[in-house]
Parts: structure tokens; sequence; C-alpha cells
């Protein structure tokens, strides 16, 4: 597959492009192997938990959401890639 040569952050971004263009399975495909890649990336994770709370998982959301907040304590900046 072609993800194995890609890095966390690129999977990622094409997950939020795959997700704008409505094509939602492959998008959490890509979200999922962005984490697996990288299970600490903090925008991903967020990113992820909305996408999820956008399709009614809040429960699956709210365990994102706090994984991210963990990896972003004490940061001065966000990441730029949050919505």
């Amino acid at each position: 597959m072609l993800f194995f040569f890609l890095d966390s952050f690129s999977l990622f971004r094409y997950a939020q492009f795959l997700e704008k263009c409505g094509d939602l399975d492959t998008a959490e495909d890509y979200y999922l192997m962005a984490l697996e890649a990288d299970p600490n990336n903090a925008g991903c994770l967020h990113c992820y938990g909305n996408f999820l709370s956008e399709r009614g998982l809040e429960e699956e959301a709210e365990s994102f959401y706090l994984r991210s907040s963990k990896n972003t304590i004490g940061q001065k900046y966000m990441p730029e890639y949050y919505y």
C-alpha cells in the first residue's frame, strides 16, 4: 500500500482532503493510518474526533479529544492544521 511511503502529516492532510470531497469511508481509513504512523499527532487526533462527532459518535470522539489535549498540554502554539 501507498501509506508506507508517506509520513503521518501527509496521511492526515490527505484524510482531510478526502473528507472535504465527501469520500468519508476512505477519509476515515487515512485518519487511522495517520494515527497508526504517529499516535501522538495532536492535530490528527482532534480532527478525527471532529470527524466522529459529526457522524454522531460523540463517545468515541471524546477519547480522541482527550488524547489530543494530553499531547498539547504546555505547548505555547497549537498546530496550524487544526480546522
